[in-house]
This record gives C-alpha cells, sequence and structure tokens, in this order.
C-alpha cells in the first residue's frame, strides 16, 4: 500500500509539472504561430463557463468548466473586437434577428477530453482540444464545446461521468439562446473521454438524475429569466449532489450481465422484497410534486390516484428526456469494458484502483449496457492503440445484436494520441481527417 501511495503521488506530481510545463509552451506557440489573418467564417470563443452548480460542496471553479467554440457566419462583427469573451449576456443579441428570434440553429458537438480519468485538461497539449473545437466550427455549420470534469483522485467512478452528464445538462437549457439546437446534439470523447461518452449514452441513470435535480430546480426557481451562468444554480440551499446520486446510482444503475441478472431473478421470485423496493422506489426521485410516499394519506384515494398518474406521467417524460436528448455517439480509441483491465495486476495498480472502485467496475463498462434504442455510434480507432480495436470490436457487435446503427473506421497512419493531434510533429494541429469524419457523421443524422 505503501508503494503504491508513493507511486500515484509521484505521478501524479509528475503530470502536474507536465501540465505547468505545457501551460506556458501553449503561449509560446499561440504567440508564434498565431496570424491577423481573418477566416471567412470567424469563430467566437466563450472561455471557463460553469456548468455546475455553483452552491454545491463538489463544486470544482477549475474543473466544472466548458468552452463554447461558435461560428459567427453572417451575424453582426461591430461589437466584436476579440475572438475569445467571458460573458456570454453581452452577446445574446448577436445571434437574434429583428424579430428577437433565433436566426439559425446549429448542432451542437460535446467534446470530452481523455486522460485515463486522472489527469489531462481542454487546454492539454499545444492546446489541441481548443484546436479541435476552432477548427470543427470554423465552417460555420456546427458549435463546439470542450469541458473539463474532475479527476481521480479527487473523486472516482461514477463521479467523471456525472460530471459529463451536468455538462451536457448546461448545453441543452442554454444553447437555444447563443444559436444552438438542443434537439441535435452529439457527444465525442477520444481515450477515457469515448468511455465516458458511451457509458453516459448507454446508462441512463446520469441523465435521469439531471432530468430529476432540473425539476427540483424548476420547482425552486422563482425568476425563470436567470442569467445563463447561474441558470443551473441552488441560490439558496448548499447541495452534495455527488452523495445524493451515489444513493441513486447503486438502485437504478444495472448492468447486463449473469451476476446482476440472477440478483434480479432472485428479488422478482420474493413477493415481499418486491413491494420493499416498489415503495423505496416511489419515496424519493420521481415525485411530481415533491412529497414523500411516507407522507401521502393512502385513505385519502383521489389524492393518491393523482399522484400515482403524475408520477407515470413524470417518468414517462423523463424516459424520454434521456432516449432522444443524445442524436449521436462519437468515441475515439474509447473503453468499452473495464472488466479486462482489472483483470490485468499491472493495468490494476497503475490505474483502474486509482479511478474506479472495486464495486463499480462491472457498472463502469459500457458494453454491458447495449440494449435496443441506442443513438447512433461512430467508433474511431488508430493502428496503433493499446488493443483498444478488439474492445471496439466486441462493442461494435454488441451494439448491432441489438439492431443499432454503428460505424467503426480505423485510421492506419495514427496511434493512440496521434490521431487527435498529440505528437510532436502536429504540435497540437486538429487531424483533419477525424474533423471531417466527425462533420460527415453530424451532417448525416
Amino acid at each position: 500500500k505503501i508503494c503504491t501511495i508513493t507511486y500515484h503521488s509521484m505521478l501524479a506530481w509528475f503530470w502536474n509539472f507536465i501540465d505547468y510545463v505545457q501551460h506556458y509552451m501553449i503561449l509560446f506557440t499561440s504567440y508564434l504561430f498565431s496570424t491577423k489573418k481573418k477566416e471567412k467564417n470567424r469563430v467566437i470563443t466563450f472561455k471557463d463557463i460553469h456548468y455546475f452548480h455553483r452552491s454545491d460542496k463538489g463544486f470544482d471553479p477549475e474543473k466544472h468548466t466548458l468552452d463554447l467554440y461558435i461560428p459567427l457566419n453572417d451575424y453582426k462583427l461591430d461589437k466584436i473586437d476579440t475572438n475569445e469573451c467571458n460573458d456570454i449576456d453581452e452577446f445574446k443579441d448577436l445571434f437574434r434577428d429583428e424579430n428577437n428570434k433565433i436566426k439559425k440553429r446549429l448542432p451542437v458537438v460535446l467534446f470530452i477530453p481523455g486522460g485515463m480519468w486522472f489527469q489531462g485538461d481542454k487546454s492539454y497539449y499545444f492546446d489541441v482540444y481548443g484546436n479541435f473545437g476552432r477548427e470543427l466550427s470554423k465552417e460555420g455549420h456546427v458549435i463546439a464545446a470542450i469541458i473539463n470534469y474532475r479527476l481521480s483522485p479527487v473523486v472516482k467512478h461514477p463521479h467523471h461521468t456525472l460530471d459529463v452528464s451536468f455538462a451536457l445538462n448546461w448545453i441543452i437549457n442554454n444553447i437555444s439562446d447563443l444559436g444552438g439546437d438542443p434537439d441535435s446534439i452529439f457527444i465525442v470523447g477520444h481515450s477515457a473521454g469515448g468511455h465516458i461518452a458511451s457509458l453516459m449514452a448507454l446508462d441512463e441513470s446520469y441523465l435521469s438524475f439531471c432530468y430529476d435535480v432540473n425539476h427540483r430546480l424548476n420547482e425552486k426557481e422563482v425568476d425563470s429569466e436567470s442569467d445563463t451562468n447561474s441558470n443551473l444554480s441552488f441560490e439558496d440551499n448548499e447541495t452534495d449532489l455527488s452523495k445524493e446520486f451515489l444513493k441513486y446510482y447503486k438502485k437504478y444503475s444495472v448492468p447486463n450481465n449473469d451476476k446482476f441478472d440472477k440478483m434480479n431473478n432472485n428479488n422478482n421470485n420474493d413477493e415481499d422484497e418486491d413491494e420493499d423496493d416498489n415503495n423505496e422506489d416511489n419515496e424519493v426521485f420521481f415525485e411530481e410534486d415533491g412529497i414523500e410516499d411516507d407522507n401521502i394519506d393512502i385513505n385519502e384515494s383521489r389524492e393518491y390516484e393523482l399522484y400515482i398518474k403524475n408520477m407515470f406521467r413524470f417518468e414517462q417524460n423523463k424516459k424520454k428526456y434521456c432516449s432522444k436528448i443524445i442524436k449521436g455517439v462519437i468515441s475515439i480509441c474509447g473503453v468499452y469494458d473495464m472488466r479486462t483491465y482489472y483483470d490485468s495486476l499491472i493495468t490494476r495498480k497503475l490505474f483502474v484502483s486509482y479511478c474506479f472502485p472495486d464495486k463499480y467496475i462491472d457498472h463502469a463498462s459500457p458494453i454491458l449496457y447495449t440494449k435496443k434504442g441506442l443513438p447512433p455510434f461512430l467508433l474511431l480507432n488508430a493502428k496503433y492503440d493499446f488493443g483498444l480495436k478488439k474492445q471496439t470490436i466486441k462493442f461494435s457487435e454488441q451494439l448491432l445484436n441489438h439492431g443499432n446503427e454503428v460505424q467503426v473506421n480505423e485510421y492506419s497512419g495514427d496511434n493512440h494520441f496521434s490521431i487527435v493531434g498529440v505528437s510532436p510533429i502536429a504540435f497540437g494541429k486538429a487531424n483533419t481527417h477525424l474533423i471531417e469524419d466527425i462533420r460527415q457523421f453530424v451532417y448525416g443524422k
């Protein structure tokens, strides 16, 4: 244990040092290669937007942020002196016409950076992900969002994916004011980000929890027209959504494997346990009026019947929300079966135990959540990719067996890092072939 702690401490120190050096290298290279030439379709960047509840105990002002890359197209440019801004409200009118209507709604691509769940950043390696966002948006047909999320050891699974789901939630609630289409959102992730993107699309517990939080938030809000940056904040009460989600996650996130199937069958054979489980299900999270089941007087049949109807309607709306909100998933060199790494002593000690509790290894495997009715998947791999191609093949087969749409592409001249521009030669420049494949996938849906 002492050796493991020492190893991870040295590893964390090393990556902090790399991030420190990288920060100044980014500043140097951006100055060195900067150009004053204006492109045909300019892109405006909104940096470090907070997407998480700022009054929550787990709020991280650095990691709970996202950057937006919005093409300006034919919008008026008279108020814009720079390509980077921090105040969204100042530019909301830019995307509206004389009748105060959005001129054009563009699809949105949410990009999740990689980094083995314990290091990495949206400004990583010569701003490679920022270059990705600018390159993707510059043709004027897509809005790109690049996000940060909390990393291990500060948090472990499932909180990486929970953070990303709240970033998606922020986009759903706010992107329409910035010319985006909340009904056309695509999730893209690289490496660990590909794992998170796939898991969030397959395991509905994440978006379902966000839906419940939104419902409670709407009940608490007095002013419906709050500003964009604080639209998801509980201003009056401090919350602990991470702790609350763990209870929710244990109850509603169930992977499809023999162990959990047997457990469910045993529960189904016990009628008394079924009744208890149903009562617990009605107790929290699904109430339309915020009333717990213990407070309901069953003798008042009409009120109870209305409560059940409202709860059923609420559940139906939530299912529609979770099933339709993600238009497509693009996973670049993603991980789909954590059991493979857990079974290997080396990888288990190297990073798995550092980022994933033992009891959640099955829950963290997207391949165990495949089913019908999933959004289309585009699975991309490099030729030299740490054996991840095998996982991609198995994952794609599982998706196809359930009747889902899947495309699989391989980049023969790239490795796990160069596929997104992380290489000494590319200096963070976005992979044009990757950008083009993503554009074609987005435009075709």
